[in-house]
C-alpha cells in the first residue's frame, strides 16, 4: 500500500510532525554542547541558544500534553454520548 492510498489521520499527522520536531529539536541541542569545547569565544551564544532550544522543547511537549488531554476529552464525550444512545 503506497501513502495515497492510506486514510487520513490527523491524529497520527500531528503525533508523528510532534515526534520529529523534538527529535529535532534534541538532536541541535546535541550538536550545540558538542560546539562548547571548539568554540570557546562562542560560549555565550552557545548558551544563548541551548536556552532557547530547551525553550522550544518546552512548549512542543506542552502542546503535545494539552493535545493528548484534549483527545482524551473528546474520546471520553464521544464514548458517553454513544452509550446514551
Amino acid at each position: 500500500m503506497t501513502i495515497h492510498n492510506r486514510g487520513f489521520s490527523k491524529s497520527h499527522i500531528i503525533k508523528t510532525t510532534l515526534y520529529h520536531t523534538k527529535r529535532s529539536v534534541d538532536i541541535s541541542i546535541e550538536k550545540c554542547l558538542s560546539k562548547i569545547n571548539e568554540h570557546p569565544e562562542k560560549s555565550q551564544d552557545i548558551l544563548d541558544t541551548l536556552q532557547l532550544l530547551n525553550s522550544l522543547k518546552g512548549v512542543v511537549v506542552e502542546f503535545e500534553k494539552n493535545l493528548n488531554q484534549a483527545e482524551v476529552a473528546v474520546n471520553e464525550t464521544v464514548r458517553r454520548e454513544e452509550s446514551e444512545a
